[in-house]
């Protein structure tokens, strides 16, 4: 059964149980053998829907846990006269809170990869309705696909994306990345109560794209209440990475005006 037909609380609650059982080990063996088992037991739960780099975030967070672990460990076994100097050189529980912290947003990552992230769902067409005329119709873009926790669209490298070396102009990149997460933060929320925009915008482009298509795929990293934060990987027609971008959305508690007539 799938995230979707189960629903957040049951999707959630598989998280929360999954990450428990890693932070519960107590030695090497243990923990690999937690991991090992809580990647299976997802890989089986979410089916065809699993992500395809879940096996590396549960990596990512097994390290947070035994850097946790770790260090909380040494301070437990650390004379209580040397307790004070280790809080003062930031190896004691402020270390400690530094790596839980690094960890939740770690296993926040998950979870989204775990559940739909849409208020209600991603209406793509509206969408395709209410971009044209706008920059994102004058550059071609067009969106092709709204999974349970993406937003994706196509863009053609032509003369409208092309820069004076006749290859993709980097702020057409930046402009299909920032279209994504404006419109994918707009309808994670409740579109009669907040209204999404952008906040800060940075990209690294990788390689030079003279022809064809380019194609953004948009996920959050953060979803919170007053901010949002979306990656974006645009790679070419052979999934070669093109641009990564990491866009900020400020979430106003007024309501949204994407697909509102002008005026």
């Amino acid at each position: 059964m799938s995230p979707r037909a189960l629903g957040r609380t049951a999707s959630e609650e598989l998280a929360h149980q999954t990450f428990g059982l890693i932070e519960r080990a107590r030695n090497v063996r243990a923990r690999e053998r937690a991991f090992d088992g809580s990647a299976e037991r997802l890989r089986k739960f979410l089916g065809e829907e699993a992500p395809h780099d879940i096996g590396h975030l549960l990596r990512l967070i097994f390290t947070e846990v035994r850097l946790t672990n770790q260090s909380r460990d040494e301070l437990s076994h650390e004379p209580r006269h040397r307790r004070a100097t280790s809080r003062r050189q930031g190896s004691g529980p402020r270390f400690f809170e530094t790596h839980a912290v690094r960890g939740l947003s770690l296993v926040n990552s998950v979870r989204l990869a775990l559940m739909a992230i849409w208020h209600d769902s991603f209406p793509l067409e509206l969408v395709k309705q209410h971009s044209q005329n706008t920059l994102i119709s004058q550059l071609g873009i067009e969106f092709i696909e709204a999974g349970d926790d993406y937003l994706k669209a196509k863009m053609p490298v032509d003369a409208r994306t092309h820069q004076p070396a006749h290859v993709l102009h980097g702020g057409a990149s930046v402009a299909l990345a920032e279209t994504l997460a404006s419109w994918a933060a707009t309808f994670v929320v409740d579109r009669e109560k907040n209204y999404c925009v952008g906040l800060e915008i940075n990209a690294n482009h990788v390689r030079a794209v003279g022809s064809g298509w380019v194609i953004g795929t948009a996920r959050p990293v953060h979803l919170g209440r007053s901010t949002q934060i979306w990656e974006v990987r645009i790679v070419d027609e052979s999934q070669r990475l093109v641009s990564i971008a990491r866009v900020t959305m400020a979430v106003l508690e007024t309501a949204s005006r994407y697909g509102n007539p002008p005026g």
